[in-house]
């Protein structure tokens, strides 16, 4: 687990961590969302990522989990769709 989920979920911490400083929020709840999101992106396993979270996560929001789950699967989707018109 720790090889490329780990290193996801602290840099999504880490994003959602400076996206605060940049537009006023809840810290937990970005932190939380932009874990999600950069995690899917990598792994592609909802149930997975749910569970792995739920586990993790000491100050669990539900909708900020949604919202990065969420965010994750159209950034993922956007990209999978720009790298098929390049053809690659």
């Amino acid at each position: 687990l720790g090889g490329i989920i780990f290193p996801l979920l602290f840099v999504g911490g880490a994003l959602g961590a400076a996206t605060v400083q940049i537009i006023p929020g809840n810290v937990d709840a970005a932190m939380l969302a932009a874990m999600t999101s950069a995690t899917y992106i990598s792994l592609r396993k909802p149930i997975l990522l749910l569970i792995l979270i739920l586990l993790l996560v000491e100050n669990l929001q539900i909708p900020a989990l949604l919202v990065g789950l969420g965010v994750g699967m159209l950034l993922e989707r956007l990209l999978m769709a720009h790298l098929e018109v390049q053809g690659h």
